[in-house]
Protein backbone atom coordinates (compact mmCIF):
# COMPACT_ATOMS: atom_id res chain seq x y z
CA UNK A 1 0.00 0.00 0.00
CA UNK A 2 2.86 2.32 0.40
CA UNK A 3 4.36 3.84 -2.74
CA UNK A 4 7.86 3.54 -3.89
CA UNK A 5 8.98 7.15 -2.02
CA UNK A 6 7.44 5.52 1.43
CA UNK A 7 4.18 7.52 1.09
CA UNK A 8 1.10 5.63 0.87
CA UNK A 9 -0.71 4.69 -2.26
CA UNK A 10 -3.62 6.85 -2.05
CA UNK A 11 -4.91 5.59 -5.59
CA UNK A 12 -5.00 1.86 -4.25
CA UNK A 13 -6.17 2.18 -0.80
CA UNK A 14 -9.37 4.52 -2.28
CA UNK A 15 -9.83 1.63 -4.69
CA UNK A 16 -9.99 -0.31 -1.61
CA UNK A 17 -12.58 0.81 -0.27
CA UNK A 18 -14.48 1.19 -3.33
CA UNK A 19 -14.11 -2.52 -3.64
CA UNK A 20 -15.27 -3.06 -0.22
CA UNK A 21 -18.18 -0.68 -0.98
CA UNK A 22 -19.22 -2.54 -3.90
CA UNK A 23 -18.95 -6.14 -2.74
CA UNK A 24 -21.18 -4.94 0.72
CA UNK A 25 -23.52 -3.47 -1.58
CA UNK A 26 -23.82 -6.44 -3.81
CA UNK A 27 -23.71 -9.15 -1.29
CA UNK A 28 -26.19 -10.12 1.20
CA UNK A 29 -25.45 -12.16 4.33
CA UNK A 30 -28.51 -13.68 4.61
CA UNK A 31 -29.79 -14.84 1.13
CA UNK A 32 -27.25 -18.00 -0.26
CA UNK A 33 -25.65 -16.94 -3.52
CA UNK A 34 -27.38 -19.96 -5.76
CA UNK A 35 -28.76 -19.55 -9.19
CA UNK A 36 -29.59 -23.05 -11.21
CA UNK A 37 -27.57 -25.46 -9.31
CA UNK A 38 -26.32 -26.01 -5.85
CA UNK A 39 -23.91 -23.98 -3.89
CA UNK A 40 -20.17 -25.81 -4.29
CA UNK A 41 -18.44 -26.27 -0.69
CA UNK A 42 -15.28 -27.95 -0.96
CA UNK A 43 -13.87 -29.26 3.08
CA UNK A 44 -10.57 -29.81 4.25
CA UNK A 45 -9.76 -30.14 7.72
CA UNK A 46 -6.00 -29.72 9.28
CA UNK A 47 -5.78 -31.53 13.03
CA UNK A 48 -3.58 -29.40 15.87
CA UNK A 49 -4.73 -31.61 18.71
CA UNK A 50 -7.37 -34.15 19.37
CA UNK A 51 -8.23 -35.23 23.23
CA UNK A 52 -10.47 -38.07 24.50
CA UNK A 53 -12.39 -38.35 27.76
CA UNK A 54 -13.55 -41.57 28.57
CA UNK A 55 -15.60 -40.88 31.65
CA UNK A 56 -17.80 -38.17 29.20
CA UNK A 57 -17.19 -40.07 26.08
CA UNK A 58 -16.27 -37.28 24.64
CA UNK A 59 -13.77 -36.65 22.11
CA UNK A 60 -12.45 -33.20 21.27
CA UNK A 61 -10.45 -31.95 17.90
CA UNK A 62 -8.69 -28.62 17.64
CA UNK A 63 -7.84 -27.27 14.28
CA UNK A 64 -8.69 -25.00 11.14
CA UNK A 65 -11.21 -25.89 9.24
CA UNK A 66 -11.19 -25.12 5.39
CA UNK A 67 -14.16 -24.29 3.48
CA UNK A 68 -13.93 -22.61 -0.26
CA UNK A 69 -17.40 -21.76 -2.01
CA UNK A 70 -18.27 -19.31 -4.83
CA UNK A 71 -20.46 -16.56 -4.35
CA UNK A 72 -21.42 -15.21 -7.90
CA UNK A 73 -22.33 -11.68 -6.04
CA UNK A 74 -18.81 -11.12 -5.28
CA UNK A 75 -16.92 -11.35 -8.63
CA UNK A 76 -15.29 -7.78 -9.62
CA UNK A 77 -13.15 -6.70 -12.96
CA UNK A 78 -9.86 -5.99 -11.11
CA UNK A 79 -9.11 -3.67 -13.79
CA UNK A 80 -11.53 -1.48 -12.47
CA UNK A 81 -10.34 -1.43 -8.87
CA UNK A 82 -6.53 -1.17 -9.76
CA UNK A 83 -6.10 -4.62 -10.52
CA UNK A 84 -6.95 -5.98 -7.05
CA UNK A 85 -7.12 -9.62 -7.31
CA UNK A 86 -8.11 -10.34 -3.66
CA UNK A 87 -9.37 -8.83 -0.48
CA UNK A 88 -9.99 -9.82 3.35
CA UNK A 89 -13.67 -9.17 4.34
CA UNK A 90 -14.93 -10.46 7.70
CA UNK A 91 -16.61 -13.21 7.52
CA UNK A 92 -20.14 -12.01 9.80
CA UNK A 93 -20.44 -9.64 6.46
CA UNK A 94 -20.93 -12.48 3.91
CA UNK A 95 -22.67 -15.57 3.18
CA UNK A 96 -21.51 -18.64 4.42
CA UNK A 97 -22.71 -22.36 4.44
CA UNK A 98 -24.08 -23.37 7.84
CA UNK A 99 -21.74 -26.18 7.72
CA UNK A 100 -21.84 -27.50 11.82
CA UNK A 101 -21.11 -30.09 13.69
CA UNK A 102 -24.14 -32.72 14.37
CA UNK A 103 -23.02 -35.22 16.90
CA UNK A 104 -21.96 -32.49 19.31
CA UNK A 105 -21.60 -33.46 22.90
CA UNK A 106 -23.24 -31.19 25.29
CA UNK A 107 -26.32 -28.52 25.19
CA UNK A 108 -25.06 -26.17 22.88
CA UNK A 109 -23.35 -26.71 19.07
CA UNK A 110 -20.06 -24.94 19.34
CA UNK A 111 -19.31 -22.22 16.70
CA UNK A 112 -16.34 -21.25 15.13
CA UNK A 113 -13.74 -18.28 14.98
CA UNK A 114 -15.42 -15.20 13.29
CA UNK A 115 -12.14 -14.33 10.95
CA UNK A 116 -12.17 -12.31 7.65
CA UNK A 117 -12.83 -14.50 4.78
CA UNK A 118 -10.43 -13.56 1.19
CA UNK A 119 -12.80 -12.96 -1.31
CA UNK A 120 -11.50 -13.51 -5.01
CA UNK A 121 -12.13 -11.50 -8.24
CA UNK A 122 -13.43 -14.67 -9.36
CA UNK A 123 -16.09 -14.71 -6.80
CA UNK A 124 -14.27 -17.52 -4.94
CA UNK A 125 -14.21 -17.62 -0.88
CA UNK A 126 -11.76 -18.80 1.57
CA UNK A 127 -12.95 -19.20 4.84
CA UNK A 128 -10.07 -20.43 7.06
CA UNK A 129 -11.36 -20.33 11.08
CA UNK A 130 -10.04 -21.67 14.05
CA UNK A 131 -12.09 -24.02 14.86
CA UNK A 132 -12.46 -26.91 18.31
CA UNK A 133 -15.72 -29.51 18.42
CA UNK A 134 -16.51 -31.96 20.74
CA UNK A 135 -18.26 -34.85 19.21
CA UNK A 136 -20.41 -37.74 21.13
CA UNK A 137 -18.14 -40.66 20.36
CA UNK A 138 -18.86 -44.67 20.89
CA UNK A 139 -16.31 -46.80 23.00
CA UNK A 140 -15.37 -49.83 23.47
CA UNK A 141 -13.44 -50.77 26.67
CA UNK A 142 -13.15 -54.39 26.15
CA UNK A 143 -9.33 -54.52 25.30
CA UNK A 144 -8.83 -51.79 27.89
CA UNK A 145 -5.85 -50.51 28.59
CA UNK A 146 -4.66 -51.73 24.80
CA UNK A 147 -8.03 -50.54 23.53
CA UNK A 148 -8.44 -48.71 19.57
CA UNK A 149 -11.49 -46.29 19.35
CA UNK A 150 -12.70 -45.36 16.20
CA UNK A 151 -14.57 -41.96 16.57
CA UNK A 152 -16.68 -40.00 14.30
CA UNK A 153 -17.23 -36.20 13.02
CA UNK A 154 -20.77 -35.68 11.59
CA UNK A 155 -20.79 -32.14 9.95
CA UNK A 156 -23.79 -30.97 7.34
CA UNK A 157 -25.64 -28.10 6.56
CA UNK A 158 -28.18 -27.29 9.10
CA UNK A 159 -31.04 -25.95 6.70
CA UNK A 160 -30.14 -26.11 2.98
CA UNK A 161 -30.57 -29.65 0.99
CA UNK A 162 -28.67 -31.04 -1.69
CA UNK A 163 -30.51 -29.13 -4.16
CA UNK A 164 -28.95 -25.62 -2.71
CA UNK A 165 -25.98 -26.67 -0.85
CA UNK A 166 -23.33 -29.78 -2.11
CA UNK A 167 -20.58 -30.78 0.36
CA UNK A 168 -17.39 -32.13 -1.35
CA UNK A 169 -13.95 -33.16 0.29
CA UNK A 170 -10.49 -33.75 -1.47
CA UNK A 171 -8.90 -35.05 1.15
CA UNK A 172 -8.72 -37.27 4.41
CA UNK A 173 -8.05 -34.48 7.76
CA UNK A 174 -4.31 -33.42 7.53
CA UNK A 175 -2.05 -33.64 11.00
CA UNK A 176 -0.59 -30.01 11.32
CA UNK A 177 3.41 -29.57 11.30
CA UNK A 178 2.64 -28.16 15.06
CA UNK A 179 0.54 -31.28 15.85
CA UNK A 180 0.38 -31.41 19.69
CA UNK A 181 0.90 -35.30 20.41
CA UNK A 182 -1.80 -36.43 23.02
CA UNK A 183 -1.08 -37.69 26.51
CA UNK A 184 -3.20 -40.86 25.82
CA UNK A 185 -3.67 -41.46 22.45
CA UNK A 186 -1.94 -41.65 19.25
CA UNK A 187 -3.72 -40.80 15.73
CA UNK A 188 -3.36 -44.49 13.78
CA UNK A 189 -5.50 -43.05 10.65
CA UNK A 190 -8.02 -40.77 9.23
CA UNK A 191 -10.42 -40.73 6.34
CA UNK A 192 -13.50 -38.62 5.39
CA UNK A 193 -16.58 -39.62 3.00
CA UNK A 194 -19.45 -37.64 1.84
CA UNK A 195 -22.98 -38.86 2.26
CA UNK A 196 -26.31 -38.11 1.20
CA UNK A 197 -28.76 -39.16 3.83
CA UNK A 198 -32.53 -38.54 4.19
CA UNK A 199 -34.56 -37.37 7.50
CA UNK A 200 -38.39 -38.13 8.34
CA UNK A 201 -38.78 -34.30 7.94
CA UNK A 202 -38.07 -33.62 4.70
CA UNK A 203 -38.68 -35.12 1.57
CA UNK A 204 -35.21 -33.50 -0.15
CA UNK A 205 -31.72 -35.54 0.78
CA UNK A 206 -29.03 -33.35 3.03
CA UNK A 207 -25.19 -34.08 1.95
CA UNK A 208 -23.11 -34.58 5.15
CA UNK A 209 -19.57 -34.69 5.53
CA UNK A 210 -17.98 -37.49 7.66
CA UNK A 211 -14.79 -37.32 9.52
CA UNK A 212 -13.11 -40.60 11.16
CA UNK A 213 -10.37 -40.76 14.07
CA UNK A 214 -8.56 -43.98 14.86
CA UNK A 215 -7.11 -43.56 17.96
CA UNK A 216 -4.60 -45.80 19.66
CA UNK A 217 -3.92 -45.91 23.18
CA UNK A 218 -0.32 -44.94 25.04
CA UNK A 219 0.17 -48.00 26.99
CA UNK A 220 3.20 -47.45 28.46
CA UNK A 221 1.86 -45.71 31.69
CA UNK A 222 -1.49 -48.01 31.53
CA UNK A 223 1.13 -51.40 32.27
CA UNK A 224 3.43 -49.34 34.89
CA UNK A 225 0.05 -48.60 36.80
CA UNK A 226 -2.08 -51.80 35.71
CA UNK A 227 -1.04 -54.07 34.17
CA UNK A 228 2.58 -54.89 36.12
CA UNK A 229 0.51 -55.27 39.36
CA UNK A 230 -2.65 -57.37 37.90
CA UNK A 231 0.43 -59.30 36.81
CA UNK A 232 2.65 -58.86 40.05
CA UNK A 233 -0.57 -60.14 41.93
CA UNK A 234 -1.26 -63.25 40.04
CA UNK A 235 1.83 -64.55 39.92
CA UNK A 236 2.47 -64.76 43.83
CA UNK A 237 -0.72 -67.25 43.83
CA UNK A 238 1.34 -70.48 42.57
CA UNK A 239 4.22 -69.59 45.49
CA UNK A 240 1.15 -69.94 48.22
CA UNK A 241 1.57 -73.84 47.20
CA UNK A 242 5.00 -73.42 48.63
CA UNK A 243 4.47 -72.39 52.18
CA UNK A 244 3.54 -75.25 54.20
CA UNK A 245 -0.40 -75.82 54.47
CA UNK A 246 -0.48 -75.31 58.55
CA UNK A 247 1.16 -71.98 58.64
CA UNK A 248 -0.35 -68.85 59.24
CA UNK A 249 1.76 -66.88 56.73
CA UNK A 250 -0.41 -68.90 54.12
CA UNK A 251 -3.56 -67.79 54.96
CA UNK A 252 -2.06 -64.03 55.22
CA UNK A 253 -0.58 -64.25 52.02
CA UNK A 254 -3.58 -65.15 50.40
CA UNK A 255 -5.59 -62.32 52.38
CA UNK A 256 -3.35 -59.51 51.31
CA UNK A 257 -3.61 -61.01 47.53
CA UNK A 258 -7.19 -60.49 47.61
CA UNK A 259 -7.08 -56.67 49.82
CA UNK A 260 -4.59 -55.55 47.01
CA UNK A 261 -6.45 -56.84 44.22
CA UNK A 262 -10.03 -55.05 45.12
CA UNK A 263 -7.96 -51.86 45.01
CA UNK A 264 -7.04 -52.31 41.91
CA UNK A 265 -10.84 -53.25 40.65
CA UNK A 266 -11.78 -49.89 42.18
CA UNK A 267 -8.92 -48.24 41.21
CA UNK A 268 -9.72 -49.37 37.20
CA UNK A 269 -13.37 -48.85 37.95
CA UNK A 270 -13.10 -45.21 38.59
CA UNK A 271 -11.03 -44.94 35.16
CA UNK A 272 -13.81 -46.19 32.74
CA UNK A 273 -16.93 -44.19 31.52
CA UNK A 274 -19.86 -45.14 33.51
CA UNK A 275 -22.37 -47.82 32.30
CA UNK A 276 -20.17 -49.27 29.90
CA UNK A 277 -21.80 -52.51 27.88
CA UNK A 278 -18.65 -54.38 27.80
CA UNK A 279 -16.00 -55.76 30.74
CA UNK A 280 -12.61 -55.17 29.98
CA UNK A 281 -10.08 -57.40 29.81
CA UNK A 282 -7.81 -56.54 33.17
CA UNK A 283 -10.96 -56.64 34.91
CA UNK A 284 -11.52 -60.17 33.67
CA UNK A 285 -7.88 -60.62 34.50
CA UNK A 286 -8.05 -59.67 38.28
CA UNK A 287 -11.66 -61.60 39.12
CA UNK A 288 -9.28 -64.62 37.54
CA UNK A 289 -6.56 -63.64 40.25
CA UNK A 290 -9.38 -63.70 42.86
CA UNK A 291 -11.00 -67.25 41.81
CA UNK A 292 -7.73 -68.97 42.06
CA UNK A 293 -6.88 -67.01 45.48
CA UNK A 294 -10.50 -68.41 46.54
CA UNK A 295 -10.13 -71.78 45.37
CA UNK A 296 -6.60 -72.21 46.67
CA UNK A 297 -7.92 -71.91 50.12
CA UNK A 298 -10.26 -74.67 50.34
CA UNK A 299 -8.17 -76.79 48.72
CA UNK A 300 -5.82 -76.75 51.52
CA UNK A 301 -9.01 -77.57 53.65
CA UNK A 302 -9.66 -80.33 51.60
CA UNK A 303 -6.74 -81.39 51.15
CA UNK A 304 -6.11 -81.64 55.31
CA UNK A 305 -9.74 -83.52 55.32
CA UNK A 306 -8.56 -86.28 52.48
CA UNK A 307 -5.35 -86.80 54.26
CA UNK A 308 -7.00 -87.43 57.57
CA UNK A 309 -9.52 -89.68 55.87
CA UNK A 310 -7.54 -91.77 53.56
CA UNK A 311 -5.26 -92.58 57.13
CA UNK A 312 -8.45 -93.73 58.86
CA UNK A 313 -9.21 -95.80 55.55
CA UNK A 314 -6.00 -97.42 55.88
CA UNK A 315 -6.51 -98.47 59.51
CA UNK A 316 -3.37 -96.09 60.36
CA UNK A 317 -5.84 -94.32 62.69
CA UNK A 318 -5.11 -90.62 63.91
CA UNK A 319 -1.88 -88.91 65.07
CA UNK A 320 -2.63 -89.02 68.88
CA UNK A 321 -1.50 -91.52 71.26
CA UNK A 322 -3.68 -94.22 73.40
CA UNK A 323 -3.13 -96.76 75.80
CA UNK A 324 -4.31 -100.16 74.88
CA UNK A 325 -4.88 -101.51 78.54
CA UNK A 326 -5.21 -100.35 82.05
CA UNK A 327 -1.05 -100.80 83.11
CA UNK A 328 0.59 -99.34 86.13
CA UNK A 329 2.72 -95.99 85.38
CA UNK A 330 5.48 -94.58 87.44
CA UNK A 331 5.61 -90.63 88.74
CA UNK A 332 8.49 -89.36 86.55
CA UNK A 333 9.96 -88.00 89.90
CA UNK A 334 10.77 -91.83 90.75
CA UNK A 335 9.28 -91.11 94.64
CA UNK A 336 5.76 -92.85 94.30
CA UNK A 337 4.36 -96.12 92.48
CA UNK A 338 0.70 -96.13 91.88
CA UNK A 339 -0.60 -99.66 91.17
CA UNK A 340 -3.01 -101.06 88.86
CA UNK A 341 -6.71 -101.25 90.07
CA UNK A 342 -6.51 -105.01 89.09
CA UNK A 343 -3.80 -105.43 91.68
CA UNK A 344 -5.24 -106.76 95.22
CA UNK A 345 -1.76 -106.30 97.36
CA UNK A 346 0.90 -103.82 97.40
CA UNK A 347 4.75 -105.11 96.57
CA UNK A 348 6.02 -106.13 99.91
CA UNK A 349 9.84 -106.85 98.83
CA UNK A 350 12.35 -105.33 97.25
CA UNK A 351 12.74 -107.66 94.36
CA UNK A 352 8.89 -107.13 93.41
CA UNK A 353 9.57 -103.11 93.48
CA UNK A 354 12.49 -104.12 90.74
CA UNK A 355 9.82 -105.96 88.91
CA UNK A 356 7.46 -103.49 88.66
CA UNK A 357 10.61 -100.97 88.02
CA UNK A 358 11.54 -103.20 84.96
CA UNK A 359 7.87 -103.55 84.06
CA UNK A 360 7.26 -99.73 83.80
CA UNK A 361 10.29 -98.90 82.07
CA UNK A 362 9.08 -101.65 79.09
CA UNK A 363 6.34 -99.66 78.68
CA UNK A 364 7.70 -96.30 78.75
CA UNK A 365 9.99 -97.68 75.97
CA UNK A 366 7.10 -99.53 73.92
CA UNK A 367 5.08 -95.85 73.81
CA UNK A 368 8.24 -94.42 72.84
CA UNK A 369 8.45 -96.77 69.62
CA UNK A 370 5.22 -96.56 69.08
CA UNK A 371 5.24 -92.70 69.03
CA UNK A 372 8.28 -92.72 67.06
CA UNK A 373 6.48 -95.24 64.60
CA UNK A 374 3.29 -92.99 64.48
CA UNK A 375 5.82 -89.67 63.99
CA UNK A 376 7.62 -91.98 60.74
CA UNK A 377 4.01 -92.02 59.99
CA UNK A 378 3.03 -88.43 60.05
CA UNK A 379 6.17 -87.47 58.61
CA UNK A 380 5.42 -89.35 55.40
CA UNK A 381 1.83 -88.00 55.07
CA UNK A 382 3.40 -84.94 55.39
CA UNK A 383 5.38 -85.35 52.37
CA UNK A 384 2.87 -86.49 50.52
CA UNK A 385 0.58 -83.15 51.05
CA UNK A 386 4.21 -81.04 49.91
CA UNK A 387 4.28 -83.29 46.84
CA UNK A 388 0.75 -82.45 46.53
CA UNK A 389 1.53 -78.87 46.79
CA UNK A 390 4.37 -78.78 44.82
CA UNK A 391 2.05 -80.34 42.01
CA UNK A 392 -0.86 -77.79 42.50
CA UNK A 393 2.51 -74.86 42.57
CA UNK A 394 3.39 -76.34 39.12
CA UNK A 395 -0.53 -76.30 37.64
CA UNK A 396 -1.62 -72.80 39.58
CA UNK A 397 2.00 -71.70 37.51
CA UNK A 398 0.72 -72.78 34.20
CA UNK A 399 -2.79 -71.66 34.93
CA UNK A 400 -0.96 -68.18 35.72
CA UNK A 401 1.00 -68.30 32.25
CA UNK A 402 -1.54 -69.59 29.91
CA UNK A 403 -4.10 -67.01 31.35
CA UNK A 404 -2.12 -63.92 31.08
CA UNK A 405 -0.47 -64.62 27.82
CA UNK A 406 -4.55 -65.24 26.16
CA UNK A 407 -6.05 -61.69 28.12
CA UNK A 408 -2.93 -59.81 27.21
CA UNK A 409 -1.57 -60.69 24.12
CA UNK A 410 -0.61 -57.06 22.98
CA UNK A 411 1.59 -57.03 26.83
CA UNK A 412 3.99 -59.76 24.75
CA UNK A 413 3.52 -59.25 21.20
Amino acid sequence: TASSNGKPNTALLASRGRLINHLLATSDPLVIPATDEAVQVEIEFTIHNIELDEQERKFTIDGYFLRKWDDVSLRWNASDYNNIQEICIPIQNLWSPDVVLFNYQGLTNPSMSHDDAVVYSSGNVLHVPRISDSAVCALDMSKFPFDIQTCKLIYGSWVYSSLQLNISSTSPPVISENYELSEKWEIVSTKSKVETRYYPCCPESYVTYIMTFVLRRHFVYSCQVLIFPAIIIAALIPFMFLLPSESKERITLGIALIVVCVMQINVINNSLPKGYSTIPVILTYHVLTLILVAFSHPLNLSLQIFLKGLRKLVCLGDDTYHPTDEQETMSMRGKDVVVGVNDEKPPQTSGGNMDEINKHMQSLAQRDSVLDARQEVLAEWQQMAMVIDRIMFILFLIIFVISTISIFPDAFY
